[in-house]
């Protein structure tokens, strides 16, 4: 008779008259983070790496030295910040320069294995009550960040391992 594999009927065709049926997209879910602690932008704080210079978060901007991600649309609350473009891997050591509040914005654990949020909760960040925003590739469900702060003072060392990325306010 027939030898094993052999598959007697086989799908050709879904008759789809050779067009593609439209793709659904489903964003993912986005947390609120409601309970975090209200955004505090009066008093900005500055960071410093090296010889990296600050830039506009916008859509477009090269977020990372070490990759080729850029920046989607960023939500209404950050408008007017600023970020350094910093490597994606490796521990980095950023300075406080201008004493005040200072963000990064990283995907909690549950979104993805290289978050550094408990890295920033372990040196007094504290999560913000705002949605998780889609930094890059806002299809990918990894990609969602959450916003951390913390007051630092003029000088403070502050450690991020993979991965993160600063923000602040002019």
């Amino acid at each position: 008779m027939y030898g094993a594999g052999v598959k007697l009927r086989q799908l050709v065709s879904k008759a789809t008259g050779g067009r593609e049926k439209p793709k659904t997209s489903t964003a993912p879910d986005v947390a609120d983070n409601n309970d975090g602690k209200p955004l505090r932008n009066t008093k900005p704080g500055t960071l410093t790496s090296g010889d990296a210079e600050s830039q506009a978060l916008i859509p477009g901007a090269k977020l990372f030295t070490d990759r080729a991600y850029i920046a989607a649309e960023p939500p209404a609350a950050l408008k007017n910040a600023r970020f350094l473009p910093i490597a994606m891997n490796g521990q980095k050591t950023l300075k406080c320069g201008r004493p005040g509040t200072v963000f990064l914005l990283t995907p909690v654990l549950q979104r993805n294995r290289d978050t550094a949020a408990q890295g920033l909760m372990d040196q007094g960040f504290e999560k913000v009550a705002l949605p998780e925003v889609p930094l890059f590739n806002p299809g990918s469900a990894a990609n969602y960040c959450t916003l951390f702060q913390k007051d630092c003072a003029a000088g403070e060392t502050i450690l991020i391992g993979k991965w993160a990325v600063p923000l602040f306010f002019p």
